[in-house]
């Protein structure tokens, strides 16, 4: 299988490179397209406002996405030399011999070409990552004449990648396979727990980001697993979220994520890691991370050998949340290096759904009387069920 899918590659990057004209230098991206995707996003996004360093440039979106899977079976996009396979026909062969009628290519964030250009010059970048049920490949280049406006470029890029990132880190979780995550308004305030939870998680938290250098200057990896545990509704996801922003705004960590579904595999999760930890310092966050194992491609030893393989040398911290943790691997959960500290996010007692309670009903008509008589009915309810009596007033 692995086979079709590096022709796959092969032929999906014939078809692209078709689409640039025929005296371009082509090459490899490596390292430098993770790190401008930022920047090159808001020069695409109407919604947002283009950078003025970047105003000189004029910006041309060519391809927004690839062509359909039997788009790519009738037509090659170039013509074939004498003696190069006709992946056409090899294709039509694959699916009527092979059954992958419903193979399914996935598009893991942004994809598409980008023309960047002056009055005289012009740079083409390009990403997808194409993610199937048998085999994961990224495809990333630049096409340029002239390599001098090329370097100029990709200068002007990162200092907008800097820039647009650092105020941008503060409002949004990064979203690995998905749409970012706003938190702008979510703050450690809105959390209610009790005060020697929230107030060791906290620090617990802070002093992790502190003292990096010290784990560095140890010769140890700086990195740390926090897992969040519990009954549904009582407010872990909303801790994680007030927490990256928290720790986004004071340590000028990044904070990303990943959206879990069935085509996740070991890949996904390792790519994740390696966006951390060229972004450290970071905190990586994996709700329900039970289903990880449970409901994705992702394998035991694939996801185990990725969490103790990390070396960042600025700091990794991965917060998990779980509402069956009696359903995780041991190996998981009771081992220091991958969760080293375990909360358990209790059902609120009286007194936190007061100041819940207090918090959720803001108008003159909730008087005390009627704020205790809500307090002493709702024993043993989540903060969610809670909300809902408030939509259901």
């Amino acid at each position: 299988m692995n086979n079709y899918i590096n022709d796959y590659y092969h032929w999906v990057m014939n078809y692209i490179t078709s689409l640039i004209p025929d005296d371009y230098i082509i090459s490899e991206c490596g390292g430098s397209w993770p790190t401008l995707r930022p920047a090159i996003l808001t020069l695409v996004d109407p919604e947002k406002e283009i950078p003025k360093i970047l105003k000189k440039y004029n910006i041309e979106r060519i391809a927004s996405e690839l062509p359909s899977l039997s788009n790519f079976f009738v037509k090659a996009g170039r013509n074939k030399t004498e003696n190069e396979p006709d992946y056409d026909n090899s294709y039509r062969d694959i699916l009527e011999k092979k059954s992958l009628e419903k193979m399914t290519i996935q598009y893991a964030g942004w994809n598409g070409i980008i023309k960047i250009s002056d009055s005289q010059n012009s740079v083409y970048f390009f990403a997808v990552v194409c993610n199937s049920l048998f085999g994961f490949q990224t495809l990333t280049f630049t096409a340029f004449k002239n390599k001098k406006f090329l370097e100029e470029l990709l200068t002007d890029l990162h200092y907008a990648e800097r820039e647009t990132t650092k105020a941008e880190c503060k409002k949004v979780i990064f979203c690995h396979n998905g749409p970012n995550i706003e938190i702008e308004r979510i703050t450690l305030n809105r959390v209610i727990l009790p005060f020697e939870l929230k107030n060791d998680i906290i620090s617990s938290t802070e002093i992790f980001f502190k003292k990096i250098d010290f784990f560095k200057n140890m010769g140890v990896p700086s990195k740390r697993g926090f897992l969040f545990t519990g009954p549904p509704g009582n407010g872990k996801t909303l801790l994680c979220f007030a927490l990256a922003r928290h720790i986004a705004i004071n340590y000028k960590a990044r904070i990303v994520t990943l959206h879990i579904n069935k085509d996740i595999d070991n890949n996904a999760i390792r790519s994740l890691y390696e966006w951390a930890n060229n972004h450290c310092p970071a905190m990586v966050i994996l709700e329900d991370i039970e289903t990880i194992l449970t409901e994705t491609q992702v394998t035991r030893s694939g996801f185990l050998n990725i969490l103790d393989g990390m070396r960042p040398e600025r700091g990794i911290l991965t917060i998990a949340t779980t509402n069956y943790p009696e359903k995780l691997d041991p190996a998981l959960a009771h081992r220091p290096s991958r969760f080293d500290r375990v909360w358990n996010i209790p059902t609120p007692d009286n007194s936190q759904r007061s100041k819940f309670i207090s918090k959720l009903f803001q108008t003159p008509e909730l008087s005390d009387k009627l704020r205790k008589n809500i307090v002493a009915k709702t024993n043993g309810w989540s903060m969610a069920y809670i909300q809902e009596l408030k939509a259901t007033a």
